[in-house]
């Protein structure tokens, strides 16, 4: 019974994730395009903060860093540099850019950069780089989540059952609520980190 313990929480915290996100689009008008783009630019300073700190510690942190960690020892900590180097990106740039967009309407960072720069072109070239990152970003986050779920499952969950699962759970809540359910999901994971980290810290150092 208890290799069933980890399962049952995974499946727990999706399922919450799957409420949460459904339940984001509450008074928000799903018809309007920023809606969908930009969360209805509702995003306060403490769901951002969680946001960036969920994104840092994510399945590349889980997957890559300790792989690397293992295989080179101690160039791992670039690591620390660059999680540092985007907190420090979010904290001076991250404000300018919102200005913008809220004041010229920008839903995507391509609009963002093509009005900045006055260039289509350069907001089409930026539009292709985006669409490359953001596809190898989410075919290494569904494949960590695959992972877990094989793992925790004590591999009753093959790995392929994982991705579309995970890609379920996500096509559910995101088909409702847009980015907005992206945020609440997201920052509920970081809250939830940041309370199981220092539960975590405080336990090594007892």
């Amino acid at each position: 019974m208890n290799m069933y313990v980890p399962l049952l929480i995974t499946l727990s915290y999706m399922i919450i994730a799957i409420l949460l996100g459904l339940r984001a689009s509450k008074g928000i008008n799903m018809n309007d395009t920023e809606n969908w783009g930009v969360g209805s630019r509702s995003m306060g300073p403490v769901m951002m903060y969680l946001l960036i700190g969920a994104g840092g510690v994510s399945a590349y942190t889980f997957m890559g860093s300790p792989g690397w960690a293992y295989a080179k020892g101690v160039p791992a900590l670039y690591v620390v540099v660059y999680l540092t180097y985007m907190g420090i990106v979010a904290w001076y740039f991250g404000p300018k850019v919102w200005e913008l967009g809220y004041k010229y309407k920008h839903v995507t960072q391509p609009s963002a950069i093509s009005d900045r720069y006055e260039s289509k072109a350069l907001g089409a070239l930026s539009s292709i780089v985006t669409s490359i990152g953001i596809l190898a970003y989410a075919v290494l986050q569904t494949t960590g989540a695959a992972y877990i779920l094989h793992v925790m499952s004590y591999e009753l969950i093959p790995k392929w059952v994982g991705v579309f699962l995970s890609l379920g759970v996500i096509s559910i809540y995101l088909y409702r609520s847009g980015l907005k359910a992206i945020g609440v999901t997201n920052a509920f994971q970081g809250g939830l980190m940041l309370v199981v980290s220092w539960f975590v810290g405080l336990w090594a150092t007892r």
